[in-house]
């Protein structure tokens, strides 16, 4: 294993910021599709509401792949859009995985929660007794702290799973025929110790997000046509697009020292 120190997180979005200002009208035209992709959603029915959210996937892992394209000295181009659709069972099947996978680490937090509903539920709901409301209001209070525990440890849990599995993509892109488990494995195994690098090395984007949030949210009531509400959407492509390479960007970095 090569002993090179991995660069540190300024560094990292050092790269990911000078290669998304240099690809730019590319990265503009792919986001802009996946963009009228997702706002088609809210206007068909369901299923082809359904079809259209994993066609998005393939979009996002096409886009994604496009940057390690030219992270590796090639160039990405509005091509590589499409180009997961031949791993079309790959990229499902990891899907699929993540999802579960997920799913079973907030299980602690969501059982602590719907223990906390119900008592607090058990309690308000029997409280009309006078001689039972010390009781009932010790339950509820107690309702509370369970509630409270479990929102804190689910969201714990969701951003630690989520950070083990951040590089799966990526992984998939490598190799699609590695199998689901095993990107997983992998992303977990590159992410160690280097989950806290990537929080500081998307600090900056994250502020973006918030900033076009707060901007969004401001002039929400002022903009009342869907003309109007589109324009402002659009706001969202701006941090999409400048975050494209963060996680290719520490991807690349991992597996070339690993």
């Amino acid at each position: 294993m090569k002993t090179t120190p991995v660069a540190s997180a300024s560094q990292l979005g050092s790269r990911a910021w000078k290669a998304a200002l240099a690809t730019w009208p590319t990265l503009l035209a792919i986001l802009f599709v996946i963009y009228a992709l997702n706002e088609a959603q809210y206007h068909l029915m369901p299923l082809l509401a359904f079809v259209l959210s994993l066609v998005a996937i393939f979009f996002h892992m096409g886009r994604t792949r496009g940057a390690l394209t030219y992270l590796r000295g090639g160039e990405i181009t509005f091509s590589h859009i499409g180009s997961m659709f031949p791993y079309w069972k790959q990229v499902i099947c990891y899907t699929l995985w993540e999802g579960l996978f997920v799913f079973l680490w907030m299980l602690p937090g969501l059982f602590l929660l719907g223990m906390g509903f119900l008592m607090i539920y058990s309690a308000t709901g029997d409280a009309t007794i006078t001689m039972s409301v010390a009781a009932a209001s010790g339950t509820a209070i107690a309702g509370i702290v369970i509630l409270t525990i479990g929102l804190v440890l689910l969201l714990v849990l969701l951003f630690r799973t989520s950070l083990n599995y951040l590089l799966a993509g990526c992984c998939i892109i490598d190799d699609p025929h590695m199998g689901g488990l095993a990107a997983l494995e992998k992303s977990k195994q590159l992410m160690r110790g280097h989950r806290w690098r990537y929080v500081c090395m998307s600090f900056p984007f994250v502020l973006m997000f918030i900033v076009v949030a707060s901007i969004q949210v401001s002039f929400a009531q002022e903009m009342i046509s869907s003309a109007g509400h589109a324009l402002f959407s659009l706001l969202n492509i701006i941090p999409q697009l400048l975050s494209t390479y963060l996680i290719p960007v520490l991807y690349q970095e991992l597996n070339d020292r690993a």
